[in-house]
């Protein structure tokens, strides 16, 4: 039950300070959309953590005469001390709903509350009011959702090459044991084999780059094989690491 007392204890300071920016009252169904608009800046896994903190800690929730009594440890605030039924059953129906539901709904709200936030005044950069109402520190960019964002074509790979051109990939390599690592040269190979692999940088990061070799002249028959059968290019030692 600790843990999950203080999940709840930390979820409450945030709701708490995201109604003070936005100049209301919290109540409990803030606790719920709390979670909401977290899952645009914290991880899904940290998230389903949190969510499932709110279940348990609202199904130890005594009620009685209109007030309701918590869980030892929870920091109960006014707002919770006697919510009314409505408003408790309410936030009880919305956190049970499925936990993509309740992630889903997360952009909508945290946009309209920025919004509300610029209405107020608060002249804040996006990654400060993004902070400011998640109640996430450090990196506290909105999570963008994956199927929202726009891929990549041949004509994209184009524009980055060229503008990758004049940087070279040993030189990036070179500069990693100086303290100055200058990485433009590494992205020009990364990102040609991300595009053709769908590896993620730290897999083509930790994986061996083969490339064929310069030392040889190669066949018409030694290219194809390269092309079409690498496995019995490295095989034939037609392949050098890079």
């Amino acid at each position: 039950m600790e843990q999950y007392v203080n999940v709840i204890n930390r979820l409450i300071d945030c709701t708490e300070r995201r109604c003070e920016a936005l100049s209301r009252p919290a109540r409990l169904i803030d606790l719920v959309t709390q979670l909401s608009i977290r899952s645009r800046a914290l991880s899904v896994a940290t998230v389903n953590v949190e969510i499932a903190a709110v279940r348990k800690i609202f199904s130890e929730v005594e009620r009685a005469d209109g007030t309701c009594s918590w869980p030892t440890g929870v920091t109960v605030r006014s707002w919770m001390e006697a919510p009314g039924s409505d408003d408790f059953e309410a936030a009880m129906q919305s956190v049970q709903r499925p936990y993509r539901t309740i992630m889903e709904d997360g952009e909508e709200i945290l946009s309209g509350e920025m919004e509300t936030l610029r209405l107020n005044g608060h002249d804040l950069v996006e990654e400060e009011l993004v902070e400011l109402l998640t109640g996430k520190k450090g990196d506290t960019k909105a999570r963008t959702d994956q199927k929202s964002q726009r891929f990549l074509n041949a004509r994209d790979l184009t524009a980055i090459e060229l503008e990758l051109s004049l940087h070279d990939p040993i030189d990036s390599l070179n500069s990693l044991s100086t303290g100055k690592a200058r990485l433009e040269g590494t992205l020009r190979l990364f990102v040609n084999v991300m595009w053709f692999t769908g590896m993620r940088p730290i897999e083509v990061w930790n994986c061996a780059l083969m490339v064929p070799r310069i030392d040889l002249a190669f066949t018409p028959e030694m290219v194809r094989m390269v092309s079409e059968n690498p496995s019995m290019a490295l095989h034939q030692e037609l392949m050098m690491t890079v």
